[in-house]
């Protein structure tokens, strides 16, 4: 949080209990969606409660426009079809990538290994 402050974010930490429920999580998250001073939602995955929680389900209450990690079904179909321009590229490939092409190097026709397959790096940098 003191590194968003840093920059002129206004981030907020939302802790839930250990004894948290889906319901409680999808609660807070439509809360957030609805609340117009939030610009964007990081689910913590995996989630740390010991009730039952459908991780899916809950990433996919995100609002797409708020989905920061890019995790959403809808994101992550629309990343993995070629339509970039419509969906949030999670941070940390988008990041990378920016990188690589800071440095001049032409890309096309290069082979490149993407070690993982995580939804917030591995498939986005494969795709």
């Amino acid at each position: 949080l003191k590194a968003a402050a840093e920059i002129g974010i206004d981030a907020k930490h939302v802790k839930l209990s250990k004894e948290t429920t889906e319901m409680e999580v999808i609660e807070a998250l439509e809360s957030l969606n609805q609340d117009r001073s939030v610009h964007g939602i990081i689910l913590q995955l995996p989630l740390d409660s010991n009730c039952p929680i459908n991780e899916d389900l809950c990433t996919n209450t995100i609002a797409t426009s708020k989905d920061v990690d890019g995790l959403t079904e809808l994101n992550q179909g629309r990343l993995s079809s070629g339509d970039s321009s419509k969906c949030i590229i999670p941070c940390t490939p988008k990041g990378c990538l920016q990188l690589i092409q800071s440095t001049g190097v032409t890309l096309a026709g290069r082979k490149a290994v993407v070690v993982g397959r995580s939804k917030i790096v591995g498939i986005p940098m494969r795709d």
